[in-house]
């Protein structure tokens, strides 16, 4: 009796296979993203989310820039005042500008020196409403909290408060460091995907300065 063989395995089929999984791994990630809140509610009575809390998460972060850099204004101190004399005593003024010291803890703008002071982080996602046809847009809302994560970068001046006038974030609405907030916006669907709606105004409108690479994230949503 003949011996048979095996004929050897195609070693570019094995080849376009990875290819092939690779290509597939974008549609089902975002095929998720679109079809899996729908899905994820079948057989039960409650409305299906816009978007999963996760999503909602990301587009926060892509497209507000968060977590974005917490600043405290310090004004430069006036010749002869208390403000000159503590500091000078803290070794952050020289008489006549800020001091290598100062410029370790932020930079300077005009005269004066913006201190890092933590960053505005987002907390967590804690609901998203179904979509809806608002005459034309398709629109959700999403409720979210935001975090004061701070890692003791103002604490020099803490300990000297009333003596330094330091000014801190506008608009935080978050009266210490660890505190949160709670913040919405509207996310409009536009095409395939959803963004936040005026993004560009809700960014310039949030405290701090936003993240240098928060479009990065965008890529994926």
């Amino acid at each position: 009796m003949a011996p048979s063989f095996r004929k050897p395995p195609n070693p570019n089929r094995r080849r376009y296979v990875r290819i092939g999984l690779l290509a597939a791994l974008p549609v089902l990630w975002f095929a998720t993203l679109r079809f899996g809140p729908g899905l994820s509610v079948l057989g039960r009575a409650e409305p299906a989310p816009a978007v999963f809390a996760f999503h909602a998460r990301g587009l926060l972060q892509s497209q507000l820039g968060y977590p974005r850099t917490l600043e405290a204004h310090l004004p430069a101190p006036a010749p002869g005042s208390n403000e000159e004399a503590q500091l000078r005593l803290m070794g952050f003024w020289t008489g006549r500008e800020w001091s290598a010291k100062a410029l370790g803890y932020g930079r300077v703008e005009g005269r004066a020196l913006k201190l890092l002071a933590g960053r505005l982080e987002v907390a967590e996602v804690s609901g998203v409403t179904t979509a809806r046809d608002y005459n034309g847009p398709l629109l959700c809302q999403v409720d979210y909290r935001v975090r004061w994560a701070y890692r003791d970068e103002l604490d020099e001046f803490m300990r000297v408060k009333g003596l330094v006038p330091y000014q801190l974030p506008r608009n935080l609405g978050i009266q210490a460091p660890g505190g949160v907030a709670s913040r919405q916006v509207t996310l409009e669907r536009k095409g395939l995907g959803w963004s936040v709606q005026d993004a560009d105004e809700v960014r310039r409108r949030e405290a701090g300065l936003p993240s240098p690479n928060y479009r990065l994230l965008a890529f994926f949503l």
